[in-house]
């Protein structure tokens, strides 16, 4: 089934950069809503701050596990 919704204009709580556990920031670009088996699963598009070509992709229930809020 294709996604639901794709969105770039991103709540201001998942606008925030992002770092993973080897301290890589990761810039939040766009959220999507998916349909698997289990239901309805939003996922979070995230981008390295530094550029390259990869993209994260992380359901939001893991954002929090996976990663944690860039500090200014």
């Amino acid at each position: 089934m294709p996604n639901l919704e794709y969105y770039t204009d991103l709540p201001r709580a998942l606008r925030r950069p992002r770092l993973d556990a080897d301290g890589e920031r990761w810039l939040p670009v766009a959220v999507t809503k998916e349909w698997h088996k289990e239901g309805e699963v939003v996922v979070v598009f995230l981008r390295p701050a530094r550029g390259g070509g990869r993209e994260w992709i992380v359901p939001l229930p893991d954002l929090d596990t996976l990663t944690r809020e860039a500090t200014p």
